[in-house]
């Protein structure tokens, strides 16, 4: 199930976007990979947040 992502978070996308598609691979690690991913796209969100609450 495809997410959608608010205009502001563009540049996290492709993280969020390649987690999806992991979750769909065969191979063993790729829960792993997606993990950090999503993960990885959180803290970039997160900072991107506190970059324009603090403008």
């Amino acid at each position: 199930m495809a997410m959608s992502i608010p205009p502001g978070l563009k540049p996290v996308t492709q993280y969020v976007r390649r987690a999806e598609r992991l979750d769909k691979a065969p191979e063993p690690e790729a829960p792993v990979v997606a993990y950090h991913c999503r993960m990885y796209a959180t803290e970039q969100a997160m900072k991107l947040q506190d970059n324009s609450e603090a403008g």
